[in-house]
């Protein structure tokens, strides 16, 4: 194996959306983009573990590390899974390791997973929790109270509210194509439903981002309401 494992390195996973199916070469070519735009010295390291997905390592600069997804065109039906940037043998290791939980997140939520999932930006929490989706429920249902209905209405609040969490109220009107007024309205309803006025805890986040990726799997309808 032509690779470095003391460096530091990136993990990430191709594999294609649906029942058709990336040619090899294709995949290489993509793995090969992800790896110039990243700033790699060298050409990733594919392997095939089967005919439907990739799994990558690239060997990364320390003093330049990326963020966020790679700046290039994806082919149709793609999909990528990006891991942390880790150092050494247990770093390649770790890598893939949240590569591949961010892969079974997008697997386990497909409709809310983007076609791209960055271990440093977005979806690590939740796919902590892909194998204890009841413990998930349980955070979510304890923390939001009455907004962990799977209704229309608890899930604009809910999302105006991770929104503003994530990126200030002037984001969440950009990100939710409303007013500011209205998001200050939406972020009150929430405050009232869960009873608390300072919603930076931990807490929330948690439960919101839960709630956002795996949607009715760990939300509550009118007959759970029905059977309290």
């Amino acid at each position: 194996m032509d690779y470095d494992l003391t460096g530091t390195h990136q993990a990430f996973i191709i594999w294609s959306q649906g029942a058709d199916q990336l040619p090899a070469d294709a995949v290489r070519k993509f793995a090969s983009q992800v790896a110039q735009s990243y700033g790699s010295p060298s050409e990733p390291l594919t392997v095939f573990p089967e005919h439907t997905e990739a799994w990558c390592w690239i060997a990364l600069d320390p003093e330049r590390l990326p963020s966020g997804p790679p700046p290039i065109e994806f082919p149709a039906r793609a999909r990528l899974a990006i891991g942390t940037y880790d150092h050494g043998v247990e770093g390649f290791r770790l890598s893939h390791r949240r590569a591949m939980a961010l892969h079974r997140l997008s697997a386990t939520c497909p409709a809310t997973a983007p076609s791209v999932l960055d271990a440093t930006t977005t979806g690590a929490t939740a796919a902590a929790f892909v194998d204890r989706v009841d413990e998930a429920s349980d955070i979510v249902i304890s923390t939001l109270h009455s907004l962990a209905a799977d209704d229309r209405y608890a899930e604009i609040i809910r999302e105006t509210t991770r929104s503003v969490l994530l990126n200030g109220t002037s984001g969440a009107s950009d990100n939710m194509s409303a007013h500011r007024n209205t998001i200050k309205y939406r972020l009150n309803k929430f405050k009232e439903a869960v009873g608390r006025d300072d919603i930076s805890s931990p807490d929330f986040a948690l439960a919101l981002e839960l709630a956002h990726w795996y949607g009715s799997r760990v939300l509550t309808t009118d007959d759970d309401r029905g059977n309290d």
